[in-house]
């Protein structure tokens, strides 16, 4: 199995049928409660989002069904592939391969809002991440962090 366990080709399948379940009560609750947060924003059409940690894309999808424009990002080429098949020509989607663990490829102020749901744990240093998304999130941007908790469960 590679270092980094989602680069299995079991583990990301596994994810992905999570995802493609009707409900699955944890990916899609958390999901749905990240989607009312942006909502709640009421951000401009065509607000650029990025999503750390985005997997297969299934949340950037949901995320371009409010209007932003999705930039996702994950350390994992397995994922990404199920993501890039997303993100079709007009899909106001695109992901790349970062590892949130050093500087982001992004210009500073680049970013409406900054979304990271159940990646932060994984990083070797989740303060050195969010330091970036101070950096890559506009004046006034919004970021929205979703990690389990206690509440979780």
């Amino acid at each position: 199995m590679p270092i980094n366990r989602y680069e299995d080709e079991g583990v990301a399948r596994n994810w992905n049928n999570k995802y493609d379940q009707e409900y699955h009560p944890y990916l899609h609750g958390r999901q749905q409660k990240v989607l009312d947060l942006i909502a709640s924003l009421d951000l401009p059409d065509g607000s650029v989002c990025l999503e750390l940690g985005c997997a297969s894309g299934q949340n950037a999808e949901k995320f371009t069904e409010l209007g932003l424009r999705v930039h996702g990002v994950d350390s994992s080429e397995e994922l990404l592939k199920t993501a890039h098949k997303l993100a079709s020509p007009g899909s106001n989607m695109e992901f790349s391969n970062v590892d949130l663990n050093v500087r982001m490829p992004f210009e500073d102020a680049s970013f409406d809002v900054v979304v990271v749901i159940g990646t932060l744990q994984y990083l070797l240093e989740p303060s050195a991440c969010v330091k970036e998304v101070s950096r890559v999130l506009k004046p006034g941007g919004h970021f929205i962090v979703c990690q389990r908790n206690a509440l979780s469960f």
